[in-house]
């Protein structure tokens, strides 16, 4: 759990480390931009003073925008509305001066269209950024299909002044797509390094998450199978002293202890001995102790045993209250059921319900003793079943006994 935890933390480290140094590159950039359109289009201003007042009027706004802009970068330090506003202001000064402005050309404009898009999204706004695209769209076509042609009237042919202007325009739309490309494929390598990073750690935990689980694994085995030989060394110190007991109803009484050692011991030896050590196999396993409680009762052999379960697997803390449930059941049934009977029947059935699971046991025996004389074996299955939160209900009649347990799996 702990590291899991620390997983996690790393992964949310490594993210916040991205997001600073995309951050810092963006408040880097934002300033380099500022700085050079203000002092780009201050000089096209003091340049081009006498020119044309429309031609004017752009660059001044520019300029303005681009210091309102810086100072605010300094003072509140957040780049992205600054990449925002860069890129709404650029199309609608772009735009405007496609449609209002008649007597230049305007291919530097569609440069700077082009620039203002890509910066929205640079910034991080992808929603902003496709409105800003589908508005340039919009507003190109408006200008190639109604405005067009009244500039190719209109328009003059350029001096050598105003020729300077339109390249020293275009190289600035160039140099700031190449750098604004630029800082794109650094945060995409930078992005890149940290994933390799990262999956280079990930791998090494990895490595040691999983020489840990093989260790625990090994060590759980270890456990088991420890429990099951220290089970197995009671079952044989009663059996010891079983053999020294001359009274029948004694060596019964200690059969009895030894059948429910041996149902843990059972549990855990399977446990050991697959890979999964946290359930069991519950179909089989009852299959196995119910083929060991026939053995016992040699001359029960002739009883026909059935197990139906609607789950394949139980775990540990559930799977060894059921085991005993069903050892003193299937006991009891083989010592007292059948002495008359010679196509004895016992049916086990295991439902899921909402709340956990139905047992139910049946047999059409007729028993010798009532249920109500049960003594030691049946305050052993109230006990098992109060571990599961569980009730217990019994009804006897002409075909045999029935007993219903509405148990719960334990926590």
């Amino acid at each position: 759990m702990d590291q899991q935890y620390n997983l996690q933390n790393e992964g949310i480290l490594e993210y916040s480390s991205i997001e600073r140094y995309r951050e810092k590159a963006l408040i880097k950039m934002g300033t380099r931009i500022s700085v050079l359109f203000i002092v780009l289009f201050t000089s096209l201003t003091i340049a081009f003073f006498n020119g044309p007042v429309n031609s004017l009027i752009g660059y001044i706004v520019t300029s303005f925008v681009a210091t309102m802009l810086l100072i605010h970068l300094r003072i509140y330090k957040k780049p992205k509305v600054i990449f925002a506003i860069y890129g709404i202001c650029g199309s609608l000064i772009a735009l405007s001066s496609c449609v209002f402005v008649h007597d230049i050309s305007h291919y530097v404009d569609f440069l700077w269209i082009l620039v203002c898009t890509f910066t929205v999204y640079l910034g991080g706004y992808r929603k902003l950024g496709l409105f800003v695209l589908i508005f340039n769209a919009i507003g190109m076509g408006y200008f190639i299909y109604f405005r067009h042609n009244i500039h190719i009237d209109i328009i003059q042919e350029f001096d050598i002044a105003q020729l300077t202007g339109a390249y020293l325009e275009i190289l600035l739309c160039l140099y700031s797509l190449a750098y604004l490309m630029y800082q794109f494929i650094d945060f995409q390598e930078y992005n890149d390094r940290q994933i390799k990073l990262k999956n280079a750690s990930l791998v090494a935990n990895n490595q040691v998450i999983e020489k840990q689980n093989l260790e625990n694994i090994t060590l759980l085995k270890e456990i088991h199978h420890r429990v099951k030989n220290n089970l197995q060394i009671i079952v044989s110190l009663l059996r010891l002293q079983k053999n020294e007991l001359h009274s029948d109803e004694s060596r019964d009484q200690f059969q009895e202890a030894i059948n429910r050692v041996l149902v843990m011991s059972s549990i855990h030896q399977k446990l050991y001995q697959q890979d999964n050590l946290i359930d069991v196999n519950l179909k089989q396993y009852l299959e196995e102790l119910i083929g060991e409680l026939k053995v016992l009762f040699k001359n029960q052999q002739q009883i026909d045993i059935t197990v139906k379960c609607d789950f394949p697997h139980l775990g540990l803390k559930t799977m060894i209250p059921v085991g005993l449930i069903i050892n003193e059941l299937v006991s009891n049934s083989l010592k007292y059921a059948f002495a008359n009977s010679e196509n004895g029947k016992i049916e086990i059935v295991i439902t899921k319900t909402e709340l956990g699971f139905n047992l139910q046991f049946k047999d059409n025996g007729e028993w010798i003793e009532k249920e109500g004389k049960g003594g030691f074996g049946l305050e052993l299955i109230e006990v098992f079943t109060n571990q599961l939160n569980g009730t217990r209900t019994f009804e006897t009649n002409e075909e045999g006994s029935n007993y219903l347990f509405e148990l719960e799996f334990a926590d």
